[in-house]
């Protein structure tokens, strides 16, 4: 046991970051992507195209191009596939305005992507000040990419070794890049990225530190993830102060059957019963410290809510899901009156980001072993998805108190 726990110890340490980047002989430009979801595996200065007729696309127009690139994405990390999402960053050191650089992302493994409808990359400048509004922050400008054509990769015309298999097809996505400043640096991703440090954490943290949320925003830790990244859960309801933190409880209720005793107590009581105890809990000017006493004081302030369960992010490269996911923590706070209601019925658990890990290293799909932990919440291991381990825990804790009307998972395809 001991040695496996050193084992996944070192998972923080794996080099989907030494591995990450070969930076091209040439200074024309370079490429980088040793940052939190970053993954550019390699960036190779190719001679140029003229057309990519050999794509079998359509060639409406000669565009005249300064400079090509071929880009490879890095695999998920402890596999060999999985390459989709992608985040790079280019700095521009030899090409002047106005110039083209074609990039050709050449091991893309998804045939259904937004890409093959037309959709550009998203970009965004590393020097905001000056930039007119259109420009500012993470968009997409036809202006400045454009060209943009999917096809399938032809591993006889330039493909790297590592990537060649007679059992897998891989995609290329290729477009022009016009270049808008000399010397410029600018980020280059599937779609707006959403970390855990930048974006997570400072959306918890605007949370937690206002005021007016505080009798119904709770934030807890429920598990580390392999990396020792702390995974945090939000519980939304009218009086959180009367919540408990279930996570603390966990190892007591797993040697005892004490959980389920106090549930069917209170679950047996007459209404006029349940009144009468809750009286006593608000007149009693003495609070029991021991967890089993605490819960059943919870259970029974809170014996009428149902629960919702909400998370997001198994997969680290479905990005809408986390920006779908503050839209309903937003509401779930606000003083709208069918937020305030549901808040009166409910007790709310959301974990906003399952695959903590997998976000960090710039992975499409799986987390630091490799797995994919959508595939994982029949048997889940302590050790190997310890973030779906302690939310399944929770949901069977939860089941026991109260229904569970909704347990809601979010995805994004694109």
């Amino acid at each position: 046991m001991a040695a496996l726990k050193d084992k996944y110890q070192q998972f923080k340490k794996v080099s989907n970051f030494k591995s990450k980047l070969i930076i091209p002989t040439s200074i024309t430009a370079f490429f980088y992507s040793r940052f939190e979801s970053g993954n550019l595996l390699r960036a190779v200065k190719v001679g140029i195209k003229q057309d990519l007729s050999f794509s079998g696309m359509p060639v409406q127009r000669q565009v005249p191009i300064s400079y090509e690139y071929d880009l490879y994405i890095g695999n998920d990390t402890e596999t060999a596939t999985h390459t989709h999402w992608y985040y790079f960053q280019m700095i521009n050191n030899k090409p002047k305005q106005g110039q083209k650089i074609r990039l050709n992302i050449r091991n893309l493994m998804r045939n259904k992507s937004l890409h093959a409808e037309g959709m550009l990359p998203k970009i965004y400048y590393e020097k905001q000040e000056g930039l007119p509004p259109s420009k500012r922050g993470w968009h997409i400008d036809p202006a400045v990419t454009s060209e943009l054509k999917f096809f399938v990769t032809d591993q006889k015309v330039n493909f790297d070794a590592q990537f060649s298999s007679k059992e897998r097809q891989y995609y290329t996505m290729s477009f022009i890049y016009t270049v808008q400043q000399p010397y410029e640096t600018i980020y280059m991703a599937y779609d707006r990225p959403y970390t855990f440090s930048k974006d997570l954490k400072k959306f918890m943290d605007s949370k937690r530190n206002e005021k007016r949320y505080s009798k119904i925003l709770q934030i807890n830790a429920i598990c580390k993830t392999l990396s020792g990244a702390e995974c945090k859960m939000m519980t939304i309801t009218e009086n959180v102060h009367n919540n408990i933190d279930y996570f603390e409880l966990l190892n007591t209720f797993q040697k005892s059957n004490d959980q389920a005793k106090i549930c069917e107590g209170i679950k047996s009581m007459s209404s006029s019963e349940k009144e009468r105890e809750q009286k006593k809990l608000q007149n009693s000017k003495e609070k029991s410290t021991r967890p089993d006493d605490k819960y059943h004081d919870y259970i029974l302030r809170n014996h009428a809510k149902k629960a919702i369960i909400i998370t997001s992010r198994v997969h680290p490269g479905e990005i809408p899901a986390s920006f779908a996911l503050e839209g309903m923590v937003d509401f779930l706070l606000s003083e709208n009156k069918e937020a305030k209601a549901l808040r009166e019925k409910y007790i709310v658990y959301v974990v906003p980001m399952i695959n903590i890990d997998g976000v960090v290293h710039g992975n499409q799909r799986t987390n630091l072993a490799g797995l994919d932990l959508n595939r994982v919440w029949s048997n889940p291991s302590y050790l190997m998805s310890p973030v779906v381990y302690a939310i399944k825990n929770l949901a069977n804790m939860v089941k026991r108190e109260r229904k569970i009307d909704v347990f809601c998972d979010i995805h994004a395809h694109f």
